[in-house]
């Protein structure tokens, strides 16, 4: 839903798993930056969660990363990768 503010605009309120969401995705994007900071840079990024499995979450990752991921299904298959 949404708010109105003083000067007319119109707010969107988040739920609070949409806060949530965002506010963790922001996080993990900032860690991700800090890792890989322009492209001359290389490094290695492993999100061992499953919410980072499906296409959901991925597509709220940084839009440089998201050509770049690769999913597995055990932690020992990214040592073989």
């Amino acid at each position: 839903t949404g708010q109105t503010g003083q000067t007319g605009e119109q707010h969107m309120l988040l739920s609070g798993q949409e806060w949530y969401t965002q506010t963790a995705i922001r996080a993990v994007n900032q860690a991700i930056g800090r890792v890989i900071r322009h492209k001359m840079d290389w490094g290695g990024i492993l999100l061992c969660d499953d919410r980072f499995g499906g296409s959901n979450n991925q597509r709220l990752l940084s839009k440089w990363v998201q050509p770049h991921i690769a999913s597995f299904e055990s932690f020992g298959a990214t040592q073989k990768a």
